[in-house]
């Protein structure tokens, strides 16, 4: 596996710029490779303060539209 380093940017939902929250934004073909595709479902866990895994839910898990 490949690691990646990506920066934690701020998103800002207003104008004032007072308010803010964190924003990690992630895409490319590696995602692709490591068998991430478009509109498939993922979850997103918290193991501990600091690190996040993501996880393709199981075809059987995911909404039926």
């Amino acid at each position: 596996m490949t690691t990646r380093y990506l920066v934690v940017n701020c998103l800002y939902p207003s104008a004032s710029r007072i308010d803010f929250m964190p924003l990690i934004s992630i895409g490319g073909k590696w995602l692709e490779k490591a068998g991430f595709i478009p509109g498939e479902d993922i979850n997103v866990e918290v193991k501990k303060h600091g690190e996040l895994v993501m996880k393709l839910l199981p075809v059987a898990e995911q909404e039926v539209e």
